[in-house]
C-alpha cells in the first residue's frame, strides 16, 4: 500500500510538520508511524540486500567514511542550537543505524482525501475474513492524482529555490517522481550521503555553504528558499492560477526526464510562449511570425526587469536564437539545427554547446515565473497586448 508522502532528498529531524503549501494541503515531515520508517527504511536496505550497487559501509574500525560518521557528525552539527536533533539521538544505538536515517528522512505529505486510511481498512477486513486481494487504483485515483501535482509543484518549486545558475538542469529534490509506482534502488545516493556528511562538516566549524548544489543537499539551505518561494505561489494558487502554474511544473518535469535537448529547448520555449505570448489575429499575420516577434519582445523585456544587469539587446539576438532552433525542430529542419551546432566556437575559452541555449531557457523561464509572481497582472498585461 503506498504512503501519503514523496521522500526528498533532505535528512532532518523535524518537531513537527511544516506547511509547504496551504492550498493543496502538502507539508514537510518525517515519517512518524512504523509503517512509514519500515517503508522510507526499505529505501535505504535494499541498496545493502540488492549486492549491485557500491554503498556505505554502516560503520567499520578502519579509517573510512561510514554512515554512522555521517550520523555522528550530523548530530554534532546541529545539536547545540535544535533542541529537538539533540533529544532525537538520545539513547543512540548502532543496530538501530537505519532506522534512524529513516526516521530524519524528510518527506512531503499530500493530501489523500482519507483513501490509505480507506485502503488499510479494507485490507484488513479481507484478512480477518480469510480472503487475499488486492485494491486497484484508476489513474484520477487521489493518491496518484494529488501526488502527481505534488510532483508537478515540486519541479516549480525547484526552479524558484536552486543555487546553480546556469548549470542547472531540472533537478529536484525529490528523490524520484515515480517512487509511488515503482521501488527504486538508490544507485547514485552514496555520493549524495557523502555530500550531506561535507555539509555537516562545514556547517559544525561554521564554514558558509557554496552555492551550486548545495541546496539539494543541506536542509538548513535549501529549506529556506523552498519555503519562501512556496508562500509566493500559494498567494497565486489561491488567486486563480494554479491550474497554469502547475502545468508549468509538469512541462518542466518532462523537460528533466528526457535526454533529447530538442525536447528539451522546444518544451521550455513553449513555457515561455505560454506565459507571455498570444494567440494573434490570423486574418492580420502570419501566426508563428507573430509569436516569434512576441516571444523575442517580450519575454526580452521581463528578463531584463528581472536583472537589469542583463543587457536587453543582447537578451533578445538570444531569445531569436533560440527561436530559430525551436522552428527547426518542431519543423523538422534537422539539417539547419546541424549547420547551427557546427557554426559553434570551437575556440579554447570560447567554446559553445547545444545545451547552452537549454541552460539559458532554464534561467529565462525561473526570470519570467520571478517576475510572475511580483505583479501577475502586469505579465498578463504584457501577453494580451
Amino acid at each position: 500500500m503506498p504512503p501519503n508522502f514523496l521522500l526528498t532528498k533532505y535528512f532532518y529531524p523535524i518537531s513537527k510538520p511544516i506547511t509547504l503549501s496551504g492550498y493543496l494541503k502538502v507539508e514537510f515531515d518525517n515519517p512518524r508511524t512504523e509503517k512509514e520508517i519500515e517503508y522510507a527504511k526499505r529505501f535505504l536496505t535494499d541498496q545493502y540486500d540488492s549486492g549491485i550497487v557500491n554503498v556505505l559501509p554502516p560503520h567499520s574500525k578502519e579509517d573510512v567514511v561510514t554512515l554512522e560518521l555521517i550520523a555522528k557528525s550530523f548530530r554534532e552539527a546541529y545539536s547545540k542550537e535544535d533542541e529537538y536533533v539533540k533529544d532525537f539521538f538520545k539513547g543512540y544505538k548502532r543496530k538501530n543505524l537505519f532506522d534512524y536515517f529513516a526516521r530524519m528522512w524528510c518527506v512531503i505529505r499530500f493530501d489523500d482525501e482519507g483513501e490509505v486510511q480507506r485502503i488499510e481498512d479494507a485490507y484488513q477486513e479481507m484478512r480477518e475474513k480469510g480472503e487475499n486481494g488486492f485494491v486497484m487504483l484508476n489513474d484520477d485515483h487521489p493518491i496518484w492524482k494529488n501526488s502527481e501535482s505534488l510532483i508537478n509543484y515540486c519541479y516549480l518549486l525547484a526552479l524558484l529555490s536552486h543555487t546553480e545558475g546556469n548549470e542547472y538542469f531540472g533537478q529536484n529534490f525529490l528523490i524520484d517522481p515515480d517512487q509511488l509506482k515503482k521501488r527504486i534502488l538508490l544507485q547514485h545516493f552514496t555520493p549524495h550521503l557523502l555530500m550531506l556528511g561535507s555539509a555537516n562538516i562545514d556547517y559544525q566549524q561554521e564554514r558558509v555553504f557554496q552555492d551550486g548544489i548545495s541546496w539539494i543537499f543541506s536542509w538548513k539551505l535549501g529549506s529556506q528558499q523552498i519555503l519562501k518561494n512556496a508562500l509566493l505561489l500559494d498567494k497565486l494558487f489561491e488567486n486563480g492560477y494554479a491550474d497554469k502554474l502547475l502545468y508549468v511544473g509538469n512541462l518542466l518535469g518532462i523537460v528533466q526526464q528526457t535526454h533529447d535537448e530538442k525536447i528539451k529547448l522546444l518544451m521550455l520555449t513553449s513555457i515561455i510562449e505560454l506565459l507571455v505570448t498570444r494567440n494573434p489575429d490570423t486574418s492580420r499575420f502570419n501566426v508563428e511570425d507573430s509569436i516569434n516577434k512576441q516571444f523575442q519582445l517580450k519575454a526580452s523585456i521581463l528578463i531584463y526587469l528581472n536583472n537589469k544587469e542583463n543587457d536587453i539587446d543582447e537578451l533578445k539576438k538570444r531569445l531569436k536564437i533560440i527561436y530559430q532552433q525551436r522552428s527547426n525542430i518542431a519543423h523538422g529542419n534537422f539539417g539547419e539545427l546541424e549547420s547551427y551546432k557546427r557554426k559553434l566556437s570551437k575556440k579554447e575559452g570560447e567554446e559553445e554547446y547545444f545545451q547552452d541555449l537549454v541552460s539559458d531557457l532554464y534561467s529565462y523561464v525561473r526570470a519570467i515565473i520571478e517576475e510572475y509572481v511580483k505583479d501577475t497582472k502586469f505579465i498578463e498585461f504584457i501577453k494580451a497586448g
